[in-house]
């Protein structure tokens, strides 16, 4: 909730913060700053990260899909994985990858494997929107509008159940 003070504050000046206590939509906390476009539409800053204390895992797939003259790597922050040129200019490239997808963790080699080879491996145990656990891989698509699309392992298949006609034949076979 904002007080009438800072919704006065963001009107006047059509910007306001960092603010805490934003809710993302699995529950985590985060801090942002609000902007009001010349649109009036209200827009989310959070605060820029600082690369330069992080590590690249990877070139970026993205920016090599374009190619860019001087293409982003993808660092490890804090909350998932990210383009240097995204963290800038979120329209110029989309490669970002969450930390925790589906209640599980995205490890970092998993995070390379997605950015370099294209395809994670096997992650199990995520959690669907259903509370049903179930298996994927994640496929980066960096030439898409969307870089992550899911591929899910093939299902066993389910034992044929025996016809109802084939049970009567043999119950009426026993009758005689």
């Amino acid at each position: 909730q904002m007080s009438e003070p800072e919704v006065r504050t963001l009107i006047e000046k059509r910007f306001l913060g960092p603010l805490d206590g934003f809710l993302k939509t699995n529950g985590e906390e985060f801090s942002a700053s609000l902007e009001i476009g010349d649109d009036l539409k209200t827009t989310f800053y959070t605060p820029k990260i600082d690369i330069s204390t992080l590590h690249a895992i990877a070139p970026c797939p993205v920016c090599a899909h374009k190619n860019r003259k001087q293409p982003g790597q993808i660092y490890d922050t804090p909350n998932g994985y990210i383009c240097s040129v995204a963290l800038n200019d979120q329209k110029a490239c989309n490669a970002r990858l969450p930390k925790v997808l589906c209640q599980k963790e995205i490890s970092v080699e998993n995070a390379i494997k997605f950015f370099t080879e294209g395809k994670t491996g096997l992650i199990e145990g995520m959690i669907s929107k259903r509370n049903r656990p179930f298996s994927a891989y994640l496929n980066c698509k960096p030439e898409g509008k969307r870089l992550l699309e899911w591929e899910f392992p093939p299902r066993e298949a389910k034992p044929k159940a025996a016809k109802k006609g084939a049970k009567r034949a043999t119950a009426d076979q026993g009758e005689d």
